[in-house]
Formats: structure tokens, sequence, C-alpha cells
């Protein structure tokens, strides 16, 4: 609208604005065949607003030139980060896992033969190693990082054993190490990269109704298929809220309403896709034959090289964000609340705030341990009055 004002001050015209045509279907197929038909008829001069420069328009009107160029993105949740819980099983993989099993059994089992031969040599050994179960606890204790129960004492078998606690120690450092980072930062899950995509993903999309006026003639199945699954969301703090917060939802608008989200709403975790997009290109139309067309057309040309028209835009779009303008587009219309997750974006920051919520893991393997422990605990005192009891 300021793009016309600006017109019709340099032309010295006076405008007479008609009262728009509103209601909840504004933007429909047949709201603006409304608008041409009056137009054809002689009711108006010249119609303004989000209507698109287009074929059907052109049958029916002169277009002015298009004056500004609307980006319509498509809208995703950004990489969220992956569950601590699950990041557990990603510091070793299954075939480590089992090496390392492998290799425990089999430090026993030699352990073990390397006592008994000592015992055919007539050397004395420890009788822990003297026993698979002894030697189970001993290298178990090793791999936990406490004392064992004794040390051995022929020279071959404590060479080995000392082997082993470096062993140990390696994988102790490496399984902390990770174990540590992916608490703090356990990493994302990769987003949705493309339009296609986000299609097969069978995430939940939606946008305004009025965009269906420019995928009604598009001859691609993309969005012939995106129309059909489209839910309807008019809200664009409920709709770009749903891609920031919950992050199971997909929503296409116009990029500038995006830019105001992400003032709004500082950092946003909203992505937006390179393609799949629209191109609306906005203008004025006059019915055909129209005088005004190129006299029109003159002076927009001379607004859009001298700059004006960048800067009006800019100026608006400022406006908005700060809050000095108020656009009706941007009114809450839904009374769904939505709540911001526990987990805050902070992958730009440098440091990392270390609390309780990143060590639940952590408590969970203790708690864990304390009931096995105790339960061996008891086992053992049950073991011990059957055997008193026996005796």
């Amino acid at each position: 609208m300021d793009f016309i004002k600006l017109v019709f001050d340099k032309l010295n015209l006076t405008m007479k604005q008609e009262e728009p045509i509103t209601g909840a279907e504004l933007f429909y197929s047949e709201r603006i065949a409304k608008c041409t038909g009056l137009l054809v008829i002689g009711m108006c001069d010249i119609i303004l607003g989000y209507i698109p420069m287009g074929d059907d328009m052109l049958r029916y009107t002169d277009s002015a030139i298009p004056y500004r160029f609307i980006h319509f993105d498509w809208y995703v949740p950004c990489g969220r980060m992956v569950s601590r819980f699950a990041t557990f099983s990603r510091i070793f993989s299954f075939q480590v896992c089992i090496s390392f099993l492998c290799s425990s059994v089999g430090s026993v089992i030699l352990i073990r033969i390397e006592a008994y031969i000592c015992l055919l040599y007539r050397r004395k050994e420890t009788a822990v190693f003297m026993s698979v179960s002894g030697c189970s606890l001993s290298l178990w204790a090793v791999i936990l990082g406490v004392s064992a129960p004794e040390l051995p004492r022929t020279s071959t078998i404590r060479v080995f054993f000392l082997l082993f606690i470096w062993y140990s120690f390696v994988i102790n450092t490496i399984f902390q190490t990770f174990f540590t980072s992916y608490l703090v930062n356990p990493g994302t899950i990769p987003r949705i990269q493309n339009f296609q995509q986000m299609l097969d993903s069978g995430i939940e999309i939606g946008f305004d109704p009025f965009l269906d006026y420019h995928f009604q003639g598009s001859s691609d199945q993309r969005f012939i298929e995106a129309r059909k699954r489209r839910k309807v969301c008019r809200d664009r703090h409920y709709c770009f809220g749903r891609v920031d917060i919950t992050g199971d939802f997909a929503y296409m608008d116009a990029d500038y309403y995006a830019d105001w989200y992400s003032t709004e709403y500082k950092n946003p975790r909203m992505c937006k896709l390179e393609d799949g997009y629209l191109l609306m290109m906005i203008t004025s139309h006059f019915s055909k034959g129209s005088i005004y067309v190129d006299i029109f057309n003159r002076e927009l040309y001379r607004i859009l090289e001298s700059g004006i028209a960048s800067k009006v835009i800019d100026d608006h779009n400022y406006k908005l964000k700060s809050g000095r303008i108020r656009n009706i587009w941007f009114e809450k219309l839904s009374n769904d609340t939505l709540v911001d997750p526990d987990e805050k974006n902070s992958s730009n920051e440098e440091y990392v705030q270390y609390s309780l919520s990143h060590m639940q893991i952590t408590f969970c393997f203790i708690i864990v341990g304390y009931i096995l422990s105790f339960t061996t605990l008891l086992l053992e005192c049950a073991q011990y009055n059957i055997c008193q009891r026996t005796q």
C-alpha cells in the first residue's frame, strides 16, 4: 500500500479506497475472483493486496510491473538433541563390547591355566587365582577400578595381571571421556534437508488456506500432495511455535513473517528448506486497456530503481519487528498453549552449565547397582545360613 501512496502523491491523484473484502476466507480463489469481477465491470479502477500476478489475472486485467517479490518457504524443526539414555549405547559399538567380553573371559581362563601350571611345578600361588571364580572377581575389580582381593605371587601371572590393569585403565579412560561428553552434549538428530524428504518423513504440515490458490495450477506432484495433507493454520504464533517448540510440524509462510517470529522469540529452533518455495509477485491490477497502466509502470520503475522500494520494505519490517505497528496477521487466534521444552538450545554457547539434569542416567546406574548389590548380599547371607545348617 505504501508503494501505491507514493505513486498517487507523485501523480497528484486522490485515492478513494473501498472497504476491503474481509472474512475468514479472504484469500480463497473466489474472493480473488470477486475483486477481479469488480474491476472488470468498472466498479473500481485498481485492485491491490496479496493478489499475485499470474495467468488468471492477466486473462482479465492489465497488471503493472511487480513491485514486491515475496518468498514463501517451508520451515521445519532443526535437529533436536538425542536422548542421553539412547547415547549410552553409542559409546562402544557392539563389536567392541563383544571383543572386550571375549578378552576378559580369555584372561580369566589364561590366568587359571597359569596358576595350574605353577601348581604342577610346585610354585606357590595365591589361593584366589586357583579358581575360576576367584580370577573372575579379581579381574572384575580391576575393570571397575577398585583394589583386587590379593595380588599374584608368580612372575608370569604378575606380568599378565599388570598388562590387564593397563588395558582396563585405557578402556575406562575412553569410556569416561565419551560418557561425560555425551552427558553434556549428546548430539542432535539429523534434520529434514529438502522438500521431498519432508513429505517422506510423514511430519504434519500446514499453511494458510490462501496458498491453495497458488497450488491449484501447479503440476508438481509434491505441491499436490502437500495440499492434500495440509492442516489449516492461520495463527502464526501457534504455527511457528509448533515448529520451534514441539518439533512435530512443518509450516509454510513468508520469509519476513519468519524473521518477525525470530525477533519476537529469540533463537527459534526452526530451519528453512532451500527448495519447495513459492515466489509471489505482488503488483497492482487494472482493467483491460486502462490508461493508468503505463503511468503507474513509469513511476514504479523510478521508485524501484532509486532504492525507495527497498527502504520502504525495510522500514515496514523494522516497525513490525519492533512492535511500533500492529498487523492483523500477527494476532493470536488459537487458544492452544505451547510449553517450552526442558532442553534449551545452547548449541551456540561456548560454555555449558553442568547440572543434575545431565546426570540422570548416572543416578539410574547407581540405583541399579545398589539394587544388584543388595540382592547379592541377601543371596550370600542365605547361602551362608544354608551352609551352616548343613554342617
